[in-house]
């Protein structure tokens, strides 16, 4: 019997063997065979990965995606190495049923940047875009019980960059970088708010 040589594959026989890999598996290969490279550049290898993300971790898709019909090869890509990122980053290991997710939907106009929790009560979401951006403090029970509605809003004239909280027994101190504005230069860049 002759052996068949991994460059001897059609691309789509390539492309089936490679779903069964783990993507950093596939990244990794892809790095060093030119072959694979090609191989990974069609669309339907990272749509299968990004699936089998969605399936096996529950993970939502962002709400603010374009559709992923709409999305290239290499946008799809860009997605699963952002789960993948996220997974390593929160230690995510196990599977998580669907029954154990609960998604809320803030219905903010600007993308959510980050989330912090505060006394496992309190939800604080920073919303961003290139010239504004909201901190929303959300009643996690409330949440629960599906009111959208914030608690408090504040507002700020540029992006907040990242956040910070400390809680003590008697208060709640909030610090976010925000991105001052070449044309407001006394506007601060770090701004504390104390609960």
């Amino acid at each position: 019997m002759a052996r068949l040589s991994i460059t001897a594959l059609p691309d789509d026989v390539l492309v089936a063997i490679l779903c069964f890999m783990e993507p950093e598996d596939v990244a990794t290969m892809r790095a060093t065979c030119i072959l694979i490279q090609r191989a990974t550049r069609i669309k339907q290898v990272w749509m299968y990965f990004l699936d089998s993300l969605v399936q096996k971790y529950g993970i939502p898709l962002p709400v603010y995606c374009r559709p992923l019909d709409d999305l290239c090869s290499d946008e799809v890509e860009t997605l699963v190495a952002h789960f993948m990122r996220m997974l390593r980053k929160r230690h995510l290991t196990t599977t998580v049923p669907h029954r154990n997710v609960r998604i809320v939907c803030v219905d903010q106009p600007r993308p959510v940047t980050w989330v912090k929790l505060v006394r496992d009560q309190w939800a604080l979401v920073a919303c961003s875009d290139a010239d504004t951006s909201s901190l929303l403090l959300f009643d996690i029970d409330s949440l629960k019980a599906d009111s959208k509605s914030p608690v408090s809003v504040v507002y700020f004239p540029g992006p907040i960059l990242a956040g910070e909280v400390y809680t003590t027994e008697n208060s709640v101190t909030i610090a976010v970088d925000v991105r001052t504005r070449p044309v407001l230069p006394h506007t601060p860049s770090l701004v504390l708010i104390s609960i």
